[in-house]
């Protein structure tokens, strides 16, 4: 899960980028639409990224509390 979350953090910050560069260009309207799309992307992905840290440290924690 952390690495399906880094994948859709990346593409979000891609995504923010292809909307400003769309700014650059004059299209206020596709500007926002993009902009908005890709930090709707990132903080699901930042969501997921931290749903599988908290998994991560709860599997490692059971397994070292059981071997000793």
């Amino acid at each position: 899960m952390i690495t399906i979350g880094k994948i859709l953090q990346a593409i979000g910050i891609a995504e923010t980028m292809i909307g400003l560069i769309a700014g650059l260009q004059g299209s206020m309207g596709k500007e926002m639409l993009y902009a908005g799309i890709g930090i709707v992307v990132f903080v699901v992905g930042r969501f997921i990224e931290k749903i599988g840290w908290r998994r991560k440290f709860k599997n490692g924690s059971q397994s070292e509390t059981s071997a000793s």
